[in-house]
């Protein structure tokens, strides 16, 4: 596969794998979903994509405020 062919990796990551990886949810229930995902098997959590200037930063966090309670 060649390098960033998102439609090959598409064909080949099933919705079944990214649902291992990965938590989807609309913003206002992202802390919830985390929540029931991860409770009780991890201690931190970090978010790996460019949250500040993204265009989002409010939505993002009212996330991580809800995940600090």
């Amino acid at each position: 596969m060649r390098a960033r062919d998102m439609a090959k990796m598409s064909e080949l990551i099933t919705d079944e794998v990214l649902e291992r990886f990965c938590v989807r949810a609309p913003f206002d229930g992202l802390a919830d979903a985390i929540r029931a995902k991860y409770d009780g098997k991890i201690d931190r959590l970090g978010f790996y994509m460019p949250i500040i200037g993204g265009g989002q930063e409010d939505e993002w966090g009212r996330v991580i405020e809800d995940l600090s309670r």
